[in-house]
């Protein structure tokens, strides 16, 4: 049975859900995909710009930073051999300043935010969040107007989700979605891996300071 909304959202991480929470605030009927709801458990974004966090403000999104230890963060301390430095954050314009507040971002683990993120769209009565995964877009016949996807979930049966628009977030990083040819677009590249480390107990860092907020 074919679903009806106005914009069809495929991924349900950062981009995904602020965008979808913006289209709702319009007055738009979004359909959010998500091929698996569990949180995230991978090292990505997990610090938040001053500017990201000014954003969320903006979205009305800024309670998604609570309850996941989202640590305050004011600038960075470089360590290079002998020598160290620090720089903080620079003020952002003071229009966009939330009550003249120095710029502090906001450093957590990108699981628990995401999960947030996604617990607070669900909420809205604009948006209906789906656990399934789009396998195919759906296009006119005649013109190739994309008019939905197709979504399925474990096998079960797939279900044809109609709308005005659709958009991909987060496609260049999803293997589901970059090894199905009708929506990858390009064949993504990694320029570099990425490692992190996570230490414990907590007073074991590389260097005295590091991984401190003040």
């Amino acid at each position: 049975m074919a679903a009806t909304c106005d914009v069809l959202v495929i991924g349900a991480g950062i981009a995904g859900c602020s965008i979808a929470a913006t289209l709702a605030k319009q007055g738009r009927r979004i359909v959010i995909v998500e091929r698996s709801l569990n949180d995230p458990d991978r090292i990505v974004g997990e610090l938040l710009q001053p500017g990201g966090v000014f954003a969320l403000h903006k979205l009305g999104l800024a309670h998604c930073l609570e309850g996941i230890e989202a640590t305050p963060v004011e600038g960075y301390h470089l360590y290079w051999k002998d020598e160290h430095a620090t720089f903080w954050f620079c003020p952002l314009p003071s229009h966009t300043e939330p009550e003249s507040r120095k710029p502090v971002g906001r450093s957590f683990h990108h699981g628990k935010f995401v999960s947030n993120l996604r617990r607070a769209v669900a909420n809205d009565p604009n948006v209906t969040l789906l656990e399934t995964t789009a396998v195919e877009l759906l296009r006119h016949e005649t013109t190739g107007a994309v008019l939905g996807a197709v979504c399925s979930h474990s096998g079960s049966v797939s279900t044809e989700v109609c709308s005005l628009a659709t958009l991909g977030c987060g496609i260049a990083g999803s293997n589901t979605l970059c090894s199905t040819a009708h929506l990858s677009l390009f064949s993504p590249t990694v320029v570099r891996p990425i490692s992190g480390l996570s230490s414990s107990p907590a007073d074991q860092k590389p260097n005295p300071g590091s991984g401190v907020s003040k």
